[in-house]
């Protein structure tokens, strides 16, 4: 599992991760019927809006910047190339609750946002 935030780069783990994001994804992704891989978490919304584009920022189109308007997750999944694509979204007591907002294979593989 990885986690970032905004002050740290992107793909650095924080240490002890983030336990309620986790929690909300894994509760998320249960009904899709595989057992996870690998959970990647990230504070930036998805690229163009759209949660499969491609690699961020390498292959985003001039002018179709990588949104900040996360956090997002990506998971990947043992047993099939399908990952799930996840927005959070805050409870008004405070809980994380996570979204599975696609589940497919993506045409340039598994890339969090």
């Amino acid at each position: 599992m990885s986690c970032s935030t905004l002050d740290v780069p992107p793909s650095s783990v924080l240490p002890g991760g983030c336990p309620a994001e986790e929690a909300a994804v894994l509760t998320a992704v249960a009904s899709l019927g595989y057992p996870v891989a690998t959970v990647d978490i990230s504070p930036y919304g998805f690229p163009c809006g759209t949660p499969f584009w491609g690699n961020p920022p390498a292959s985003i189109a001039p002018g179709c910047p990588v949104a900040l308007d996360g956090p997002t997750a990506y998971v990947t999944f043992l047993g099939t190339d399908k990952v799930a694509a996840l927005l959070f979204t805050s409870k008004p007591d405070g809980s994380i609750v996570a979204s599975v907002v696609g589940f497919r294979v993506p045409s340039s593989g598994p890339m969090p946002a």
